[in-house]
């Protein structure tokens, strides 16, 4: 294998995409908010982010 195959090699990364990016800064609010509105509702019933606890899932696996 040659320098150049080597470089070229290198320089293959995985595309990013900006917008997965925001998703997951909407995510990491969405648990933080989660996790304050445990305290004010006990009830899942009444917590208007109840499955807040699923963001977790997106931020890490996106």
């Amino acid at each position: 294998m040659n320098k150049k195959n080597l470089n070229r090699g290198i320089l293959n990364t995985k595309p990013h995409f900006e917008i997965l990016g925001g998703l997951r800064g909407v995510a990491a609010l969405a648990v933080v908010i989660f996790h304050f509105m445990e305290w004010v509702f006990t009830d899942y019933g009444k917590n208007f982010i109840g499955h807040g606890f699923l963001a977790v899932d997106f931020f890490f696996f996106t």
